[in-house]
């Protein structure tokens, strides 16, 4: 599985948002359990949406949700 992201950018994030020394062996073990973890949602939403002729997506905001973030 691909990622659109690199380890060493990841490793960059969390060294400087986090302040947590972590190595890239690491980073790359957390990203393979969650890709592996998130594969059945994500085919599972895959194949609904495939099949819908339209999704009515607005992407500007949620109109009945009052909270803005």
């Amino acid at each position: 599985m691909q990622t659109q992201t690199s380890n060493s950018l990841c490793n960059l994030f969390v060294a400087e948002v986090l302040r947590y020394l972590v190595s890239r062996g690491e980073i790359d073990n957390i990203l393979r359990k969650v890709s592996a973890t998130l594969k059945a949602s994500y085919k599972e939403n895959l194949d609904v949406l495939s099949g819908q002729l339209l999704l009515n997506i607005d992407e500007t905001e949620h109109k009945e949700d009052v909270h803005y973030f």
